[in-house]
């Protein structure tokens, strides 16, 4: 009865304010059902399909090992405290992206109309390389895998398969042709003037993804609290699995150590701690307001602070052990070809998308490991974009 009594009162109170042109106390805000489903969720955004393909290549690029002096120090003197304030506002004010800008001040609202621009760009970006690890996805059931040969209408005469690649002018391997001529249709395009009809298969991955990235925010974060068990969690499944197979490769060691062997005399370089910053910024994620809102749905008495630090370390070590399964099957294909490791080093979407799958196609079970690739890279691409 008291219970009842008293949101009478407030009820009254409410209308009461609404006659007087006031407005009714607002709604309490939904908040995630459990710490651990805030933790993933945080987990999920900050390690990306970018600690799969950006890390380990800065890494290498800029002093192997001695690369991760910089990066710490970044990591620790940059990049938790911008992450720790992000997430201190959100818990505060429990307001999301525009509303907190315009509490703190209403000339800064379009700061947080920025933000959501940048993350509406960053969503079509992000489900653009999610719908072709589904493409890829759905082809790994293939067997063999479509890339894995020479013989195929979009491959070109310099398409080759031989052991030795070094001695080859104008080489080319299976796994690129296919992500560009195969997937992508370039073979049937002059050019950007000449774009042909929308590729149906690539639209109907594209709108798959949408739909999967919907489905995982229609219900909120009462339902994406639920999903991030799945898209968090088995990702880490993945990289167990692949870090297995990939260190019993002959020539993985080789690979490990172009990754790992520190060169000290590159810590003295500007670029090497630009690159470090900016790593850090785009690891962690400042600045796109997901911590604000994450955050915003917490309880005020949740310790940010620790939670910085777990979330700050867990994906440096992450990227690190993302590093490990990219140098160790690099090594082992520059062994295979008899070539430079840098011969399969590339930037980008090219290293998971041309020469990751390269390397799968020579193992045994391929198309069961490209499977476990590619669910990988779409469960890192979801929380991204969730």
């Amino acid at each position: 009865m008291i219970e009842q009594h008293n949101k009478l009162e407030y009820d009254e109170a409410g209308e009461d304010l609404l006659e007087k042109g006031g407005k009714k106390p607002p709604m309490e805000r939904m908040q995630w059902d459990s710490f651990m489903e805030y933790f993933l969720s945080i987990i999920g955004f900050v390690i990306d399909l970018g600690n799969v393909w950006r890390f380990p290549t800065i890494c290498y690029q800029n002093g192997g090992g001695a690369f991760l002096i910089p990066f710490l120090i970044c990591l620790f003197v940059i990049g938790m405290p911008c992450m720790y304030l992000e997430l201190a506002a959100g818990q505060y004010f429990q307001l999301g992206n525009i509303s907190i800008w315009t509490k703190i001040s209403p000339h800064m609202k379009g700061i947080g109309f920025a933000v959501v621009i940048i993350n509406i760009l960053m969503l079509s970006y992000y489900n653009t390389l999610q719908a072709y690890a589904l493409y890829y996805f759905f082809n790994s059931f293939r067997s063999p895998l479509p890339w894995s040969d020479c013989t195929n209408e979009w491959n070109t005469d310099n398409c080759h398969l031989r052991s030795n690649l070094s001695n080859l002018t104008d080489r080319s391997i299976p796994s690129n042709e296919y992500f560009v001529r195969k997937m992508l249709g370039s073979y049937k395009s002059t050019g950007i003037d000449d774009l042909k009809w929308i590729k149906p298969d690539m639209l109907l991955a594209l709108v798959a993804i949408f739909l999967m990235t919907t489905g995982c925010l229609i219900g909120g974060i009462k339902t994406s609290g639920k999903a991030v068990y799945v898209t968090a969690l088995l990702p880490y499944v993945c990289l167990a699995v692949l870090i297995v197979q990939c260190l019993s490769l002959d020539g993985s060691i080789d690979g490990l150590r172009y990754y790992i062997t520190p060169e000290f005399d590159r810590i003295f370089e500007l670029k090497v701690w630009l690159a470090a910053s900016v790593q850090v910024f785009f690891s962690l994620g400042p600045g796109f307001g997901v911590l604000i809102t994450y955050s915003s749905y917490t309880k005020k008495n949740t310790n940010i602070k620790n939670l910085t630090i777990m979330c700050s370390l867990v994906n440096c070590i992450t990227s690190l052990l993302y590093g490990v399964v990219v140098f160790a099957g690099l090594g082992y294909m520059a062994k295979r070809f008899s070539v430079d490791i840098n011969y399969f080093l590339r930037d980008g979407i090219g290293l998971v998308y041309v020469v990751y799958p390269e390397i799968i196609s020579t193992f045994k079970l391929a198309s069961l490991f490209a499977i476990i690739f590619f669910i990988m890279l779409i469960t890192l691409g979801l929380d991204s974009a969730f």
